[in-house]
């Protein structure tokens, strides 16, 4: 599948086929169809699942996928049924129309909820690497996060960063909208740069959308095509430690945590594993007076979403004894450069406007900046004690087409270590650069 063949799935299109109160409609059928003992979890699980997809829609011709495994799953299920009918209309640009035939519908959600596993067992956690993997003192590492849509801004970005050659790619995680293998290999293997006449190294780390169908996607075909041994990595040269942190994995306690709690997930907060958290202080303790410079899905903080409170306790004695220079993540889809911690004392950025559709924020007193390209960024405030403030990327997206104006730029950063230097570069998806700095590391 490449661009033009995008099955698009809301929450609109569950609504025009079943009406305005699918819930009711599914209900009935269910208590016809089955006895199951666990129906009524099954139901509160779908419905939870139905209610992310409806408050996370922005257009309904326009991407979406929850932070919620049901509903993830169930548009990649639907998805999946929808190609198998091969009764498709082109829709925007290529996208795809879905069929609102409700007899087809039905009797996919109703094989959903049967399909609809009490607990989707994890592929197992791989054992980090005994020592970091050595790269050359003068590296460029091109970044993306969230990424892996196969739409929008996200093959502009491929293409630019395979004009223009690196020695290390990283996605900083989500495959959509699952990131199962059949989504693995046509969203994201499918669009990776490819840089003629070098092989760059290659780095993933998982999000929680791979997580949400068992991780089969990326631990069975994206680590393997990267030659990458675990979900964290480490990466180290005269002067810096590159470290690949996986706060993905968490999520596989998802389904667990749903059935218990009663289909509520808005309290569940990614971390790392324990032996993550040995590991990387051990990984830190070796590397002597190297620089420390992070990658995550997760964020540590946040002036938007919710603060990432398991990691700052995690990682709290390294964060105050200001053993980490800069620390990159994804998941929130903005691109944020935030000032240097107080008491942290690192760098922290938001990188999750890789590929993923997201509608501008509005800013009304804070001061803006301009950048090339038409693009600009909004200087906002200090949120907290432990959340500083910073710049917040803003502009039309071309890439959203009629919708553009209403939607926030996609891109991807660099950085270019040089001895002692690092260098952080924002690029537009078209290559354009939008802001270039040298961190004071």
């Amino acid at each position: 599948m490449n661009e033009t063949r995008r099955i698009i799935v809301n929450y609109t299109d569950i609504a025009n086929a079943l009406g305005s109160q699918p819930m009711m409609t599914i209900s009935r059928k269910l208590a016809k169809a089955s006895n199951d003992q666990d129906q009524m979890t099954r139901l509160a699980l779908l419905k939870s699942g139905i209610d992310a997809l409806k408050d996370c829609e922005l257009d309904p011709g326009v991407l979406s996928s929850p932070e919620h495994p049901v509903g993830a799953l169930l548009q990649s299920f639907i998805a999946k049924k929808i190609a198998e009918k091969k009764q498709l209309t082109t829709l925007r640009h290529g996208n795809l129309k879905v069929p609102m035939d409700q007899d087809d519908w039905m009797r996919w959600i109703l094989a959903f909820v049967k399909f609809m596993p009490k607990s989707i067992r994890p592929r197992p956690f791989l054992p980090p690497p005994a020592a970091p993997e050595s790269v050359p003192n003068d590296l460029r590492v091109a970044m993306l996060g969230d990424w892996g849509s196969g739409l929008y801004g996200a093959p502009p970005c491929s293409a630019s960063i395979a004009k223009s050659g690196y020695d290390l790619l990283l996605h900083l995680g989500d495959v959509y909208y699952v990131g199962d293998a059949d989504e693995v290999q046509e969203h994201f293997l499918g669009f990776w740069p490819k840089i003629q006449g070098t092989k760059p190294i290659s780095r993933a780390l998982m999000g929680n959308h791979e997580a949400y169908a068992g991780g089969g996607g990326y631990f069975d075909l994206i680590l393997k095509q990267f030659e990458q041994s675990s979900s964290v990595f480490a990466l180290q040269n005269d002067h810096f430690l590159l470290v690949g942190l996986d706060t993905g994995y968490g999520h596989f306690a998802a389904w667990d945590f749903l059935w218990d709690k009663g289909a509520h997930i808005d309290r569940f907060d990614p971390g790392l594993t324990h032996d993550q958290e040995i590991w990387l202080a051990q990984m830190i303790t070796a590397a002597g007076s190297r620089k420390v410079v992070l990658f995550s899905h997760h964020q540590p903080f946040s002036l938007f979403e919710k603060p990432g409170s398991k990691l700052q306790q995690q990682l709290q004695p390294l964060l105050t004894a200001r053993k980490i220079s800069a620390w990159y993540w994804g998941h929130e889809h903005r691109a944020i450069f935030y000032d240097q911690h107080q008491t942290w004392g690192f760098f922290g950025r938001c990188l999750g406007h890789g590929g993923f559709p997201y509608f501008r924020d509005e800013f009304s007193d804070e001061s803006i900046e301009p950048l090339k390209d038409g693009q600009h960024v909004f200087r906002v405030k200090a949120g907290s004690a432990s959340t500083p403030g910073g710049r917040v990327l803003d502009g039309s997206n071309p890439y959203v087409y009629e919708s553009g104006k209403r939607f926030g730029p996609h891109g991807y950063a660099a950085l270019e270590l040089a001895d002692t230097q690092l260098q952080e570069i924002l690029y537009a998806p078209d290559g354009t650069e939008l802001y270039r700095r040298t961190l004071p590391v």
